[in-house]
């Protein structure tokens, strides 16, 4: 995507992220805090659990943030009040008004195919957050199985 983007003149980054099996959430605002992007222009394409790190991020933000697009790719659903493992990513629901008021436009991309992360996980996100979604038959869990989305890249650039 990065190469795309930047063969249509788009200027990316993609910062490095700590490992996501051992992560705190708070070593993920700090790259976010980081970036010193201008939000209102700025669009973020986040994956997986990085993906669930940038909503919550966005959910830190002042109440007058806004930026202009927010892609999720496979990101599971935020609240999982059955989990036993005590993963501060998962514990708590997201603000969804807050995420609605402060991201122009959301887009939520998933796999029906996501050996990870159920195709359910990405409808439930986007009925929450009211976005667009994104449904790919046989892309697995992205970036693994496809590592390709001319498709998404298309859409990134239209909104």
């Amino acid at each position: 995507m990065r190469s795309e983007l930047s063969k249509s003149g788009v200027q990316s980054i993609a910062p490095t992220f700590p490992p996501q099996d051992d992560s705190k959430l708070a070593d993920w605002f700090t790259i976010f805090n980081d970036l010193r992007l201008e939000l209102l222009s700025s669009t973020f394409i986040a994956h997986a659990r990085g993906a669930m790190a940038l909503l919550r991020w966005i959910n830190t933000l002042p109440n007058t943030a806004r930026i202009r697009q927010v892609v999720t790719v496979s990101c599971n659903f935020d609240y999982q009040p059955h989990r036993t493992d005590g993963d501060e990513f998962y514990l708590t629901p997201l603000n969804y008004s807050d995420l609605m008021e402060k991201c122009q436009n959301i887009t939520v991309v998933h796999s029906q195919d996501d050996p990870y992360v159920p195709i359910g996980a990405g409808q439930e996100l986007t009925d929450h957050l009211h976005a667009k979604f994104v449904s790919y038959e046989t892309a697995g869990h992205f970036g693994s199985e496809k590592t390709e989305a001319p498709e998404l890249f298309k859409e990134i650039l239209s909104s």
